[in-house]
């Protein structure tokens, strides 16, 4: 499992180029505007959806160990930012994530600790590159980048505590019928730009 995370990432650093921003929300600036961001952006809100649904369905060690790599390659991808790396494929790699974390949701079954990780880092990675705010200087992107990993960590955190609270049955097939559509939805949009 350890090489298939491997060339992962290693797929993931060989996409990265030059920075590049784009506006993340008008208006609105710095820590607010990366605080909206994941929440008003259907790609992140999607991935983040599906990534605390399918933690929800692991034990509360699996899912807290998890969570904590989450935050922390959050930061890392805020480092690597702020050397002037950006991914640009990050809104297709999330709707891919969740396209796969939705329907792990949907298979309702304990996941490896490695998958989990594996697939939690890649949507922290991804999210951080596609959140780099129009005007690239440091201290107003990293402020906004701070609130975009806020923002994402409560989401996934919250997502998974509240789910994973759910024991009565309907309530568990509920959740699974949430992973299911929010794969569903993540499918349509990515079969949608890729057919452009």
């Amino acid at each position: 499992m350890g090489s298939i995370a491997g060339a992962m990432l290693m797929i993931l650093l060989c996409g990265m180029s030059p920075a590049q921003g784009h506006p993340v929300v008008e208006g609105v600036i710095g820590f607010r505007s990366g605080l909206l961001h994941p929440l008003l952006t259907p790609a992140h809100l999607l991935a983040l959806l599906a990534l605390g649904l399918m933690l929800s369905q692991q034990t509360g060690k699996h899912r807290n160990a998890v969570s904590i790599l989450f935050a922390a390659v959050l930061l890392a991808a805020t480092g690597a930012i702020a050397a002037a790396f950006v991914f640009t494929e990050g809104s297709n790699v999330l709707l891919a994530s969740a396209v796969v974390a939705g329907s792990l949701t949907a298979l309702s079954r304990p996941l490896p600790l490695a998958l989990t990780a594996c697939l939690a880092a890649i949507v922290a990675g991804a999210m951080q590159f596609d959140s780099v705010p129009q005007e690239i200087y440091a201290q107003p992107t990293l402020v906004s980048l701070a609130g975009t990993a806020v923002a994402a960590g409560l989401t996934v955190i919250l997502i998974a505590a509240y789910a994973g609270k759910v024991r009565q049955e309907w309530g568990r097939i509920a959740v699974r019928i949430l992973g299911s559509w929010t794969a569903a939805a993540a499918l349509l949009v990515l079969a949608s730009r890729m057919s452009r």
